[in-house]
């Protein structure tokens, strides 16, 4: 009777054994697949932009200068003078290379005057930027 209750013991041990090992290899795969869709792009610096400034009213045609630009990436411009959190699109995006964009902003004549942080955004991923683009009357 003993062996039969050992027997038993062992071959669920194995069972569980067996079970979990497959659902760690699952996991450990799964995290392998998301990281690699992110892979390239989660270092996204700005360096710089040009022009610096552009006029309210006007469409201002960009370059910028950073590392980790990818197909995808969405740039933005955030009122820093606003308590509404006002926000500006960039259009027509180009990613020229990884350290390269260029782009389009048509600044609104209601664009408050000052500085304005520029944000890159992949997927669900924000970058803030220290770099301000300067809008003027």
């Amino acid at each position: 009777m003993n062996l039969k209750f050992l027997i038993i013991g062992i071959m669920i041990t194995s069972c569980i054994i067996c079970t979990a090992a497959s659902a760690a290899v699952q996991t450990n795969q799964s995290k392998t697949d998301n990281v690699g869709t992110v892979s390239g792009f989660s270092d996204v610096t700005v360096s710089s932009i040009n022009p610096t400034t552009g006029k309210a009213g006007e469409q201002v045609s960009f370059n910028l200068t950073g590392s980790g630009f990818a197909n995808g990436i969405r740039i933005y411009l955030e009122d820093q003078n606003a308590k509404s959190n006002k926000i500006m699109s960039a259009q027509l995006i180009d990613v020229v290379s990884p350290t390269l964009v260029t782009g389009v902003f048509n600044v609104p004549k209601s664009a408050t005057p000052g500085n304005w942080l520029i944000i890159t955004k992949k997927d669900s991923q924000v970058t803030n930027s220290n770099v301000n683009f300067t809008v003027t009357n």
